[in-house]
């Protein structure tokens, strides 16, 4: 009967196992029907506030959280031991007398309009 009286909302299970529902977030519990990420859960809100996460007619344990896990980024170990400022050595060298033009640095279209230009002068 308590199915019967209740709203529902579908919602998508995220990589992190948390499913958002009116701003509050809901981490799924590791159990043994754990639900996939990416897959979809009923949230079942009954008259009496309580809030139920459903998947494939099974009821899902879970806890509510205060904000979502942060992802811990990874560095590399060979780029956190390499000590060598990083250098610019794809840039031409550029003499005096030669422009940036000659050496192609500019799109194709920028040097095509400074050649329109230069013919109307």
């Amino acid at each position: 009967m308590r199915r019967v009286f209740c709203l529902e909302e579908t919602r998508t299970i995220g990589n992190d196992w948390v499913v958002r529902y009116k701003n509050r977030f809901l981490q799924i519990v590791s159990q043994s029907n754990l639900p996939p990420a990416k897959n979809r859960v009923t949230v079942q809100e009954h008259l009496d506030g309580s809030i139920h996460l459903v998947y494939r007619d099974r009821e899902v344990s879970f806890r509510e959280i205060k904000e979502l896990p942060r992802k811990q980024l990874v560095v590399s170990s060979e780029k956190a031991q390499t000590t060598e400022p990083m250098r610019n050595t794809f840039l031409p060298k550029i003499t005096l007398g030669e422009s940036l033009l000659t050496h192609n640095l500019f799109p194709r279209v920028y040097h095509q309009r400074c050649e329109s230009i230069r013919g109307h002068f």
